[in-house]
């Protein structure tokens, strides 16, 4: 059975041109599930002025009942149209209908994607792809979710959030990392 979906876009420089927003690739059927891909040609980390080229994988809702987990391995793949070739991501992550999306996301710097010497745009043409190494299906334990509100003792304040963007998260070597303060 087939296990890897490649997707061509024509024009890649249109895509730049509208300055953000992502673009979907069409349904297609891999392993008995429906997936789409979704890529952001300009996605920018919090805090760093590059851009990337960000390319996930998602889950089409139809595709599952609502207690179903869908866990995939998978890789995505940026291919060199030059020498035959691809820059890979390996990936897992458990799909459920109401969290359709990979959580994970391969990047490449929108500079590297540019470069002529580096093969993976020609012609103004790139290919991304994913290749599925394991599909399972199970049904989901359970089907709840809480919601804990604190409540506020000063009516006036508002939310404080902290985000901490982590670039390659599979390439961290310890199990402890700190946040800066």
């Amino acid at each position: 059975e087939q296990t890897t979906f490649k997707w061509r876009i024509d024009g890649f420089s249109s895509l730049l041109d509208k300055d953000g927003g992502s673009s979907y690739s069409s349904v297609f059927e891999m392993l008995g599930i429906n997936w789409y891909m979704k890529l952001n040609p300009m996605h920018k980390n919090s805090g760093d002025q590059n851009k990337y080229v960000s390319l996930r994988l998602e889950l089409s809702q139809a595709s599952v009942r609502p207690d179903t987990v869908v866990e995939a391995y998978f890789k995505f793949l940026i291919y060199d149209q030059s020498y035959g070739k691809h820059c890979e991501h390996e990936a897992s992550h458990n799909f459920q209908r109401e969290s359709t999306s990979s959580g994970v996301s391969c990047m490449m710097p929108l500079t590297t994607l540019k470069e002529e010497s580096s093969g993976f745009l020609v012609n103004n043409s790139c290919v991304f792809g994913v290749e599925f190494i394991r599909v399972t299906t199970a049904k989901a334990n359970d089907t709840s979710e809480t919601l804990f509100v604190q409540k506020s003792n000063n009516t006036f304040s508002s939310p404080v959030v902290y985000t901490w963007d982590i670039e390659d998260f599979f390439a961290l070597k310890e199990n402890r990392q700190l946040s800066r303060v």
